[in-house]
């Protein structure tokens, strides 16, 4: 790859990124210590001698072509994810067995070339381990010195495409207004399930289309179905998804027949239906479809004394006459900066991520869920969403055929904008709102500090333009700024008002509204009244609630994250009980807990709405009779708002911010390791290219010489591999059983102890074993339960007894007798039948009895916390050892000391701030407070003079 010497052309070192052109520059270019350094690294690595590229007229023309197609490059109509680009292309049996011999051909590791080349491209496009390119060649040096067979040159990973699938497709460079450059990229699609309790996925949203058993239906046509034993006739009106009995349902208009034909009837109908408002749900396995006789006819009311029609019978088919189905995919948007601790300077890094919406909550937190779309730091927020926005509608217009890999056909797949998931400062920028600035600092409604109990008018997107056009008609800064402040409206470019109504459809984010909203606000607040010798005492409690947070959780306090204060105001009524702090603030913790509980229920029914709606309305008299203050924070009022979400939008939980919030650190991450020159560009191009990668080795179909192909049994399966996986950032939780014991205590040698049943009486009372039908038993510190989570010797557990009876006790281990009998030791407990005076929570009597039960019988771990206040429980200073460093220190710290004349007889609170999921009775759990109890839920127990406590 020699360089042209002739003087008219360029010449370029592409290894070094270096272009001249003037030949006595190239050749000192050339005979320098960088260049050699880069051509010995190389030299195996190109097959055409010499390694060092000058670009002559060909390569300039290959150049050029490049720039041209990536200048040109547009927003694809098909998402990185989905299955092909080319225009439709029928597909029947002899396709796929074409498919299959296709496959064969291509050799056992297709698309690759060979092992190491899947293995290295797996290498390079990891966004949870971001990998640098000159780590990449290094591994390449390696192993070609090693001697390694079929190592494929660094450029041709970087380049490699797989058919029709080219990661240069998935990119857009587009421009600011003064000529910025930026690359968004655009996301994948996969499964999608209705979130409860969505309006506008019912009103708002057209899903087309729906199968069951090799039977489609489709969006107006005709259906048949039975309901209380009579056979009716309906009209599709749309399509929903069951969740609590996991199935597809069709929304239908029932149709009724009429007694005789309207006056404006078709000559040759001889029956006339008409077609009610009265709809109904309908599962697919219920329906049929009905045709159409050439003599009906068909009506719809217009208003009680008038009809409509007749309606052409083509409109019943007009969805069922395209080739493919319809598939809809509402999506979610998520626009924030990802501005982070983690360099010395901030810089803005404006994002724009997506997340199909309506997926389960066990996967909406998962890393391959959430999809990069694009990134700036150069270019307004925007103009950046503006691309990505305008590939939604043309998306949504057109639609973009893709490949169904579970029916083995082609479909036609529409993508419209659910909601945008932000913050309050992104709302408001989206609303074109001024912000907490404003009089009325509500973007959703007029309402200002002074009316923040109630929502008043609600904006609408034609009010708002028309705001705008005043401001602008102002001459003077100063009539715009006043103009501005009185309604809140503040005027810039906003693309959003032909995609959806940002009034109405960005709502209130949980993480934003809670935890680094209302609940930072009043902590903060709380602390800035105590002395410092009250504090230590409140972070020394704390740390026997939450080892994690300990003492320092107080003195860095404005630096903490959402999570620490998700956690704490779980606990923080008792925290504030224990050393004696005022009521108010005791009531405001406990109200603002057990709205952070119910607005993280992943279902949410009539009468949780009014528990909410009560437990607002408290909290917004308590702010008005004891912090005023507080009126003046907008997210004190936006909890009106989230009772308009959870009806239009379904449960808070279906578009939380913690997921994207998460994904922050992935995006920075992919900065470190560029040359920080295009930052948007790069970025880009490496998401696209991780999930080309992800597609391909987890089996998607992509187009091979006009065929639909898979990759060879050899790459699925290496790809399914668990280390592979986790590289590309696809987890997969380990299989647990309920009942199955972990943590056997074993020998320094490795092999399990082996105890003799002579050991322990108590275990053959309680199982009815003797030594003749039981030889020895092993034990174990872990169980899981059934409910799945993991349950470690100490924590407090709900479990049924031998009786059948529910009960609560602290699990002390489990025992494996013979390797197939397991039982779980349990320390009971004793409901005292009272409630605690100053909280309502109920109480519980640790006793000395223990019992043996079926480790399959523990249900679920429960929250408890001990009553130190009661208790009258001391802080003290004591010699503890900790770990630091890798090393046992002895250190004097403050420890909490339990009264020695109570410890026979203490009581214990069940807590009511926890968030989980229960179905237990509200007097014993009153607020249960958020949602997972895997990652929130504290347990505490006093088994011995030292208390021990533990994250559950």
């Amino acid at each position: 790859m020699a360089a042209n010497s002739a003087s008219a052309y360029t010449r370029r070192c592409d290894m070094c990124n270096y272009s001249t052109n003037r030949l006595g520059n190239y050749i000192r270019h050339t005979q320098s210590d960088a260049h050699l350094n880069l051509v010995h690294f190389h030299a195996n690595e190109d097959l055409q001698p010499p390694l060092d590229c000058c670009s002559g007229e060909l390569e300039e023309t290959e150049e050029d072509d490049t720039d041209t197609r990536q200048a040109q490059a547009g927003f694809s109509d098909t998402p990185v994810d989905v299955e092909f680009t080319q225009p439709p292309l029928h597909h029947n049996d002899s396709d796929q067995n074409e498919n299959h011999q296709h496959q064969r051909q291509q050799g056992d590791w297709f698309p690759f070339s060979s092992r190491a080349d899947f293995y290295l491209y797996v290498l390079v496009n990891s966004t949870t381990h971001p990998v640098s390119d000159a780590v990449v060649k290094f591994v390449i040096f390696i192993l070609k010195q090693c001697g390694v067979d079929g190592i494929p040159s660094f450029a041709s990973i970087k380049r490699k495409s797989f058919g029709s699938f080219d990661w240069n497709d998935f990119l857009m460079q587009g421009n600011d207004n003064d000529g910025t450059p930026m690359h968004p990229r655009v996301g994948s699609q996969g499964e999608c399930s209705h979130p409860a309790f969505a309006e506008k996925w019912l009103n708002d949203i057209e899903f087309f289309s729906a199968t069951k058993d090799n039977n489609t239906y489709y969006k107006d046509q005709l259906c048949t179905f039975a309901l209380n034993g009579c056979q009716q006739t309906g009209r599709i009106v749309t399509f929903v998804e069951n969740m609590k009995e996991q199935v597809t349902e069709a929304v239908v208009s029932t149709v009724l027949p009429l007694l005789q034909n309207p006056p404006n009837s078709l000559a040759s109908s001889k029956k006339a239906f008409l077609i009610t408002d009265v709809k109904k749900n309908v599962s697919l396995e219920n329906m049929k479809h009905r045709s159409i006789n050439e003599d009906e006819s068909f009506y719809k009311k217009e208003n009680a004394n008038s009809l409509i029609g007749p309606i052409n019978h083509e409109d019943f088919t007009m969805n069922s006459n395209i080739r493919k189905p319809i598939v809809t995919v509402p999506v979610n948007l998520f626009f924030d900066d990802t501005s982070t601790h983690r360099s010395k300077r901030w810089l803005a890094l404006h994002c724009v991520q997506m997340q199909l919406a309506g997926i389960p909550m066990d996967e909406r937190h998962k890393e391959k869920n959430i999809h990069f779309i694009g990134a700036s730091e150069k270019v307004d927020m925007m103009k950046l969403v503006e691309m990505a926005i305008s590939d939604i509608r043309q998306c949504q217009r057109d639609g973009f055929i893709t490949f169904d890999a579970v029916h083995q056909k082609e479909c036609l797949i529409k993508c419209p904008l659910d909601v945008i998931v932000a913050d309050y400062n992104v709302l408001s920028f989206c609303c074109n709102h001024l912000g907490a600035s404003a009089i009325k600092y509500c973007p959703r409604c007029h309402a200002s500090s002074e009316t923040f109990q109630q929502i008043l008018q609600q904006r609408l997107p034609e009010e708002t333009k028309r705001t705008v056009n005043r401001i602008d008609l102002r001459s003077k800064e100063v009539d715009k700024i006043k103009l501005r402040k009185q309604t809140g409206v503040k005027e810039h470019f906003n693309c959003l008002w032909d995609v959806i109504d940002p009034h109405r459809d960005i709502p209130v984010g949980l993480l934003h509204l809670i935890p680094l909203g209302l609940a930072k606000h009043l902590i903060v607040f709380i602390i800035s009244q105590m002395d410092n010798e009250t504090l230590k005492r409140m972070g020394c409690h704390l740390e026997t609630l939450l080892p994690s947070k300990g003492l320092e959780f107080f003195q860095y306090i404005e630096s903490r994250q959402g999570k620490d204060f998700k956690s704490y105001l779980q606990v923080a009524p008792f925290n504030l009980l224990f050393v004696g702090a005022d009521k108010v603030f005791i009531r405001l913790t406990c109200c603002l807990a057990q709205i952070q509980k119910q607005l993280n229920q992943e279902n949410i029914d009539e009468k949780l709405m009014n528990e909410l709606q009560e437990n607002i309305t408290e909290y917004h008299q308590l702010i008005t009779e004891y912090l005023p203050n507080f009126a003046k924070k907008a997210k004190t009022h936006l909890l009106l708002h989230v009772m308009d979400d959870i009806k239009r939008h379904g449960p808070p939980t279906s578009y939380d911010e913690d997921s994207f919030e998460k994904n922050h650190g992935r995006i920075r991450d992919q900065i470190f390791i560029q040359n920080q020159k295009a930052r948007s560009r790069d970025t880009a191009e490496r998401y696209a290219q991780h999930i080309l990668c992800s597609h391909i080795v987890t089996g998607g179909f992509f187009k091979d010489s006009e065929i639909w192909t898979q990759a060879s049994d050899n790459i699925c399966q290496a790809g399914c591999n668990p280390a592979v996986m986790s590289f590309l950032g696809i987890k997969h939780g380990s299989q647990k059983t309920p009942g199955e014991i972990s943590k056997i205590e074993r020998h320094p040698n490795g092999h399990v102890k082996k105890n003799p049943v002579t050991d322990d009486s108590l275990l053959m009372m309680s199982v009815g074993l003797s030594e003749n039908t039981c030889t020895s038993f092993s034990k174990g510190q872990c169980v899981t339960s059934q409910s799945l989570d993991l349950i470690n010797s100490g924590d407090w557990v709900e479990y049924t007894n031998s009786s059948g009876e529910s009960c609560y006790g602290v699990f002390k281990g489990a025992v494996e007798i013979d390797g197939v009998f397991t039982f779980a030791r349990v320390q009971k407990s004793q409901d005292l039948r009272e409630e605690d005076s100053s909280l309502g929570c109920a109480l519980h009597l640790l006793t000395t009895a223990y019992e043996y039960i079926p480790a399959k019988n523990i249900k679920t771990p429960c929250p408890f916390i001990h009553d130190c206040f009661k208790g009258k429980c001391r802080v003290s200073f004591s010699l503890t050892k900790q770990r630091v460093e890798q090393q046992n220190v002895s250190k004097r710290k403050l420890i909490i000391l339990h009264n020695d004349e109570i410890r026979k007889n203490h009581d214990y609170l069940i807590t009511k701030n926890m968030i989980q999921v229960s179905d237990k009775p509200s007097s014993v759990l009153l607020f249960n407070s958020l949602t997972h109890p895997r990652q929130e839920v504290v347990t505490l127990h006093v088994s011995d003079p030292n208390i021990e406590v533990k994250d559950a």
